[in-house]
């Protein structure tokens, strides 16, 4: 539930939608009922990149393939066996309920894939060069969303031989904006990304 929720707001962020978040936002004040405002939240998470379903266990433990939840049981495999992208609260003003820390994660991870996994990120870091990846790869072009709260996890800016980056920067320019065909409809800082991307 709380996981849930607060990924409402986490995702419309991530991917390029704060405005019509806020707009949402606003018109919930004149709703005096909860029922109401989690129903609303609900249907724009529906909509903006936090279906309920993936957040379920009975969804994330299913073996099947569902074509209709896309990322589910993936993403929560990623992360609970190498990335450790946890959502923990902060100390201070705490988007995450305050009982999500690492073991409420690691309960997850156990509960989700029914056995006990957990990422070793050291291993991983190591694995995949970690923050030191400039020393290991070449002819690499690493773009960013401006709004992407995931660019300060990434490569901002050219590093080593050949090891071009490009932060894309406007209104809306979220997680993965860069990845799509370039169109007439994309502000001219994206069609130029992407066509770099093209040249890469």
């Amino acid at each position: 539930f709380w996981y849930y929720y607060a990924d409402i707001f986490v995702e419309a962020v991530q991917y390029g939608n704060r405005k019509e978040l806020c707009d949402l936002l606003q018109s919930l004040e004149s709703d005096h009922l909860w029922p109401d405002r989690l129903k609303k939240l609900s249907d724009f998470g529906r909509t903006h990149g936090a279906a309920p379903e993936t957040y379920a266990f009975k969804e994330v433990r299913k073996l099947e393939v569902n074509t209709t939840i896309t990322f589910g049981r993936p993403w929560n495999y990623q992360f609970c066996s190498s990335l450790a992208y946890f959502n923990t609260p902060a100390r201070f003003a705490p988007l995450r309920w305050k009982n999500m820390g690492v073991e409420y994660w690691r309960r997850y991870c156990s509960k989700s894939f029914n056995y006990p996994i957990f990422p070793n990120t050291f291993h991983t870091n190591s694995q995949y060069a970690g923050t030191r990846v400039q020393n290991y790869t070449s002819n690499v072009f690493f773009t960013n969303g401006g709004e992407d709260p995931w660019q300060w996890a990434a490569i901002r800016y050219a590093v080593g031989k050949n090891v071009e980056s490009d932060l894309v920067d406007f209104s809306g320019a979220g997680h993965c904006v860069d990845l799509g065909p370039v169109t007439d409809s994309d502000p001219a800082v994206l069609q130029e990304c992407r066509n770099e991307i093209l040249k890469a």
